[in-house]
């Protein structure tokens, strides 16, 4: 009997170990718009996700879902037992939107002129593992996460799939010239924008519809009272380089 009970928590253990590590994957980076950037196994260019496993362990996708309504969380599921899915331990995948169903290949396309928003779900088809919404893309240019797992998203020209998005001129291009800030999050009527120098500032929903624009220098305050609750994409822009935070109208 005791044999059976320490059986049963192992396997506890390690069902819950595997739950923890699945949801901590990201979409780490997204090009909405490939014309000449990569082919797939396929052949096409297809639009691609890359999905970041930051565990050290493998973390297996079969089972999950993927996809750009989150009306239909079950859109695409990653097919079961087969070792295309599996992510090694820091590693990477490329998901092709293409509109192939088949293994990495979605039953969708990306909307490269409009933006969307991409989420990862469990396995249940219920829990968000991870979301990312975009607006409109250039032609291979890539929208992905300042570093790995970071918060914080830039374009990436040229772009990572399936490296690490720790370039050091990216990096040193955000941490000197392209950090900024916005408060209060969630905001009702007022936000700052907190940037070290002078920017393209605009606002989209998350559809990527544009809600507000305008040149902002440094601290500056944008009135945000007229927009409906929900979240919002903040975007600071210059020479090509542009970082993006969210935020939430009360």
């Amino acid at each position: 009997m005791r044999l059976n009970f320490y059986t049963l928590f192992i396997f506890i253990l390690f069902v819950n170990t595997a739950v923890a590590q699945s949801q901590s994957l990201k979409i780490n980076e997204v090009m909405a718009s490939n014309t000449t950037t990569l082919a797939s196994d396929l052949g096409n260019f297809g639009d691609w996700i890359e999905i970041y496993n930051p565990n050290g362990t493998a973390v297996d996708l079969g089972g999950m879902f993927i996809t750009d309504d989150l009306a239909l969380p079950t859109k695409y599921q990653f097919p079961l037992s087969n070792a295309a899915t599996i992510i090694p331990a820091n590693g990477f995948k490329l998901v092709w939107a293409d509109d192939s169903a088949q293994i990495l290949h979605t039953n969708f396309k990306l909307s490269g002129t409009l933006g969307e928003t991409i989420a990862l779900f469990a396995a249940d088809g219920v829990t968000l593992i991870d979301s990312v919404s975009f607006g409109a893309q250039t032609a291979d240019v890539s929208y992905g996460r300042s570093t790995d797992g970071s918060p914080t998203w830039i374009t990436f020209n040229p772009s990572t799939p399936e490296a690490t998005n720790n370039a050091t001129t990216i990096q040193k291009n955000l941490n000197n010239a392209f950090a900024f800030e916005i408060f209060p999050n969630p905001v009702q009527n007022q936000l700052m924008i907190s940037t070290p120098g002078c920017y393209d500032i605009m606002i989209t929903d998350m559809n990527g519809k544009l809600v507000l624009q305008g040149l902002r220098n440094q601290q500056n305050m944008i009135d945000v009272s007229a927009l409906q609750k929900g979240n919002y994409l903040i975007v600071a822009q210059q020479n090509g380089l542009r970082v993006c935070k969210t935020f939430s109208k009360n």
